[in-house]
């Protein structure tokens, strides 16, 4: 279906697999891969979405990855190789949670605009 869609910028899925092929046909500057971190403890598939994710949307701004099982290996990925990242969101995301340290929540605030954390506070969602 993304082949058909080659002007897509925007991509919101939540409950689902990617495949590793959808991802690298994506041209995307929005994505969206949210599950339920809290019914589903280390739902999704972690870095089998982050590895990607990182080498095929370069262009990427917006990311949001709710719920995800995302891993410090991932999260770097992408952070180092989505330049343009303005926003990122991995609230919920329990494996970066446990192993976030202060260096790279410093490195994260510097480079992300608009950041939101495993932990931080839903109260404006």
């Amino acid at each position: 279906m993304l082949k058909e869609l080659p002007m897509l910028e925007e991509l919101h899925l939540e409950h689902m697999h990617v495949s590793k092929q959808a991802i690298e046909v994506a041209g995307l500057k929005s994505f969206k891969l949210n599950y339920d971190g809290y019914r589903r403890l280390y739902a999704g598939l972690g870095d089998q979405n982050a590895l990607p994710i990182a080498e095929n949307l370069c262009g990427l701004r917006h990311l949001q990855l709710i719920g995800n099982k995302i891993t410090i290996d991932g999260l770097l990925a992408i952070i180092e190789n989505c330049p343009h990242l303005e926003s990122l969101d991995i609230w919920n995301c329990f494996n970066v949670a446990n192993q976030l340290g202060s260096d790279l929540r410093k490195r994260l605030s510097q480079q992300i605009k608009d950041l939101r954390l495993p932990l931080c506070s839903t109260k404006d969602y």
